[in-house]
C-alpha cells in the first residue's frame, strides 16, 4: 500500500491561520456564555476572598485526628463499590465491543 497519497489529519492549514479565528471565536462564545450561566464575577470573587482564606486556613494542616474507624470502614466500602461498578462496566462492556 503506498503511502504518500495519505495526509495526516492534524497537519496544520496550508492555506493560512484564518480558519482559527472563528473556531476561536466560538470557544470564546461558549466560555462566555457559561460564565454568564454561572453567575461568574471577578468582583464577587475578591470580595469573597477572605472567607476563601479562612477556609483554607482552617483545612491546612488537616486534623486527622478524628480520622478512626468512623471513616475507614466507609472508605473501605466506597473502595469496593468502586471496584464492583468498574468490573461491572467492563463484563457489560466486552460483549458491546466485538
Amino acid at each position: 500500500m503506498k503511502t504518500r497519497h495519505l495526509q495526516f489529519i492534524a497537519n496544520p492549514p496550508k492555506h493560512g491561520w484564518w480558519i482559527v479565528l472563528p473556531i476561536l471565536a466560538v470557544i470564546y462564545a461558549v466560555l462566555h456564555w457559561s460564565a454568564i450561566g454561572a453567575r461568574m464575577d471577578i468582583s464577587a470573587l475578591t470580595k469573597g476572598l477572605p472567607w476563601i482564606w479562612d477556609f483554607l486556613s482552617r483545612m491546612l494542616p488537616p486534623n486527622l485526628s478524628y480520622i478512626s474507624d468512623s471513616l475507614i470502614g466507609p472508605a473501605i466500602q466506597t473502595l469496593q463499590i468502586a471496584l464492583w461498578g468498574t468490573v461491572l462496566a467492563v463484563v457489560l462492556a466486552l460483549p458491546m465491543s466485538c
